[in-house]
């Protein structure tokens, strides 16, 4: 916990990320249950892809004329369409979004105000959801983001968490959750940072198996 240089004392900013069917939002969710805060990046995108004024202007001018209808609502498959031609495009519409939803991020943590100084130091790698239950709820901001890494967001926070489960439990999760192939489920997890990579980079681990 850092303060600043007027002495206020600033939250502990903390990422949650993990691969798609690792739980991380239930993770998150069982935190707000403790009464913690959790910014929940892809949430965040999507209220700004729908209500900013500036940000359509900008897709609109990107993506084409009918990304919104004459209602001014998204049109979510033009937009998908315009994604799935290749990370090119997906990274176009980052820089358009992702500025948008740090300032967001860092806005909300300005907010708080801890009452004592907050730190996570852990000599084990891995930990547990209740040693982050544990912490003061006015002292820390967790920040829920599947692209922790791929975005660059790791750097807006203090610490890193992981979600992790095996693959196996990755596909009978999805499998179940949205009732789709074994083959579109590996296709979609393989689309993600590789498991290894985001343990390898991230200060700690939640088991979630």
């Amino acid at each position: 916990m850092k303060q600043t240089s007027n002495n206020t004392i600033r939250p502990i900013l903390i990422g949650i990320t993990g691969g798609i069917g690792s739980g991380k939002s239930y993770i998150c969710h069982q935190l707000e249950q403790t009464g913690h805060h959790v910014f929940y990046c892809d949430d965040v995108a999507k209220q700004i892809i729908r209500t900013q004024a500036d940000v359509k202007r900008e897709l609109t001018a990107l993506v084409g004329p009918d990304v919104y209808d004459a209602a001014g609502q998204l049109v979510k498959s033009v937009l998908a369409a315009y994604l799935c031609r290749g990370t090119d495009y997906s990274h176009r519409i980052d820089q358009i979004v992702h500025p948008r939803v740090a300032a967001a991020f860092k806005q909300q943590a300005a907010l708080l105000r801890p009452s004592t100084p907050t730190t996570l130091e852990c000599d084990e790698k891995v930990i547990s959801l209740q040693l982050l239950q544990q912490l003061p709820t006015d002292g820390v901001l967790f920040m829920e983001c599947a692209l922790l890494f791929e975005s660059g967001f790791d750097q807006l926070v203090d610490k890193s968490v992981v979600v992790h489960v095996s693959q196996e439990t990755q596909l009978k999760r999805l499998i179940g959750r949205d009732h789709i192939s074994r083959e579109k489920a590996l296709r979609w997890i393989s689309l993600q940072l590789a498991e290894d990579v985001k343990v390898s980079r991230a200060d700690y681990v939640i088991n979630n198996e």
